[in-house]
């Protein structure tokens, strides 16, 4: 069933000094079975939303509603049983690691459904090499000893484990090199293709997303600011300047063309449609 958000807000440490809302009013459906991407600033609520979704956060207002059920009201032992559904991987991985070895560390979730040893080891193993990491080599290490990029891949492992319904990922190629980047997105895509699984993924990188997702919601100041295909989005060039969005380089050059009066297509979402874009143009 799709994730439905009804006019959710969010507020730090209300009735203090230092009250913050971080989200206001935001609306939006996820459709079963959707890669779908959130940008925004830093500071514009998109960590804040993630840990709603999975129930982290209790929002102060509004509705989401998950498998037709308003997870905002249930309690708290009910949504330990919703988190099996809907799996969360933190932007800083410090925040989600807490075994001391890799392998206990990946196997946490799976133990915790009550699966076998044998299946439990099976999902670790995949998970781990979906990752990047050699399963031999890095399930005895410690995970104190691991670099950054390292410990977000075993924290990713760990929530591919799951094989959950549902994957919210916050940042996860920060702290990965471009084939590391590249082997995760394909996975990620395999498995939606495979299994259907609803991601909801968080990045600052709009050609990744662009490339990646079928839809992408842009949060400013807390606020849904723009929602809607990339090809679409990619024609709003001033409203995504405006809220702090670097567009990809072939849109600015596209944009800076048709500003020369080259009047090319505007909601090309690649790199090689654009370039058969200007190169029929440039032949006539």
């Amino acid at each position: 069933m799709p994730i439905t958000v009804e006019k959710l807000n969010y507020i730090y440490q209300p009735n203090t000094p230092f009250e913050q809302t971080a989200l206001r009013q935001i609306s939006f459906t996820i459709n079963d079975g959707e890669i779908i991407g959130i940008m925004g600033a830093s500071g514009s609520g998109k960590s804040t939303l993630l840990q709603c979704l999975n129930g982290l956060l209790r929002p102060a207002g509004g509705k989401i509603i998950l498998d037709g059920i308003d997870i905002t009201k249930l309690s708290a032992r009910e949504l330990n049983q919703i988190r099996r559904r809907i799996a969360l991987a933190f932007q800083y991985p410090e925040q989600q690691i807490f075994e001391t070895r890799v392998y206990d560390e990946v196997a946490f979730g799976p133990r915790n459904l009550g699966l076998d040893t044998g299946e439990v080891e099976k999902r670790v193993q995949k998970a781990l090499i979906d990752t990047g990491l050699n399963y031999d080599y890095f399930k005895n290490k410690e995970t104190a000893s691991l670099s950054s990029g390292e410990k977000r891949r075993v924290s990713l492992a760990g929530v591919l484990a799951l094989k959950a319904p549902y994957l919210l990922l916050d940042e996860p190629t920060a702290g990965l090199d471009f084939e590391g980047k590249v082997a995760l997105i394909n996975h990620l895509t395999d498995i939606n293709c495979q299994y259907q699984t609803t991601i909801v993924l968080v990045s600052h990188d709009i050609n990744q997303l662009v490339s990646t997702c079928s839809r992408i919601i842009i949060l400013h100041e807390g606020q849904l600011y723009l929602e809607g295909y990339p090809g679409d989005l990619l024609r709003n060039y001033a409203a995504l300047k405006a809220c702090g969005i670097e567009v990809p380089t072939f849109q600015e050059l596209i944009y800076r063309l048709n500003c020369r009066g080259w009047d090319l297509n505007d909601s090309i979402s690649s790199l090689p449609e654009a370039s058969r874009e200007i190169g029929k143009k440039i032949n006539g």
